[in-house]
C-alpha cells in the first residue's frame, strides 16, 4: 500500500547498504525485521546487500538498523 505522497516508482526502490556505517552484525536487526528475507550476507566479514528481486520496499530495515547503515538510494 502506498502512502499518499509516494509514487509507484518510489515504492519499488530498494534500500542500499552503506558499507561505511554497516558493522556486519552477527545478529543483524535489519535482517530480522525483513519479512521477504531480502537482506543477504554472503561473507560474514562483509556487509550484506539488499536483493531487489525479494525486497518490496517496506523500509522496515532502515528503521531497524541502529547504525543507520541502510538508506534509500539518493537519500543523504
Amino acid at each position: 500500500m502506498l502512502a499518499g505522497h509516494e509514487t509507484k516508482l518510489e515504492a519499488h526502490q530498494v534500500p542500499v547498504v552503506d558499507a561505511q556505517r554497516c558493522h556486519a552484525c552477527r545478529k543483524c536487526l535489519a535482517r530480522e525485521v525483513c519479512r521477504p528475507k531480502a537482506i543477504v550476507r554472503v561473507d560474514r566479514d562483509e556487509p550484506p546487500f539488499v536483493d531487489p528481486s525479494r525486497c518490496f520496499g517496506c523500509r522496515a530495515c532502515i528503521v531497524a538498523c541502529p547504525f543507520g547503515a541502510l538508506r534509500m538510494e539518493g537519500a543523504s
